[in-house]
């Protein structure tokens, strides 16, 4: 091979290099920027809002299995047929603070919902899973206007 042959190449084999390294300096760089956000702190989750997803989740499988929602969260602790097993135990009906969940439905959609650590219905603590019925503003709209002692 000639030397001007010998020049190109190796030129070729730089620029080559160079592309890459950029390439990997950015794949690096972004790796690194993804790593950041995941390790951001996540905000704080509601006590009652993972158990609510649990009892959700278990009256979303029902409605699939039966093809209805049930009519009452405690079905869901009940073996419904011969061999099978309740969707939920019954220590998973009750909110972190020992009440039970409460549960509507109508048509073909769900409200769950907790009294909160106060247990008491209709004040800022009350969490929900899915739209809370109608009534329930004026719940908040009442207790806001009368707070407690």
């Amino acid at each position: 091979m000639n030397k001007t042959l010998k020049s190109i190449i190796k030129r070729i084999l730089i620029l080559l290099l160079v592309v890459v390294g950029i390439g990997c300096a950015g794949f690096i760089t972004l790796l690194w920027r993804e790593c950041a956000r995941c390790n951001r702190p996540r905000p704080p989750v509601h006590p009652a809002q993972e158990s609510m997803e649990r009892v959700s989740l278990a009256v979303t499988v029902y409605k699939m299995r039966y093809d209805r929602l049930p009519d009452s969260l405690a079905e869901l602790a009940k073996p419904t047929d011969k061999d099978s097993r309740p969707l939920l135990k019954e220590k998973h009906l009750l909110d972190p603070w020992g009440e039970p969940f409460g549960y509507e439905h109508e048509g073909g959609d769900f409200v769950i919902w907790s009294s909160g650590p106060d247990r008491q219905m209709g004040t800022a603590d009350d969490v929900f899973k899915g739209d809370p019925p109608s009534y329930v503003e004026s719940w908040k709209t009442n207790s806001a206007q009368n707070p407690k002692d």
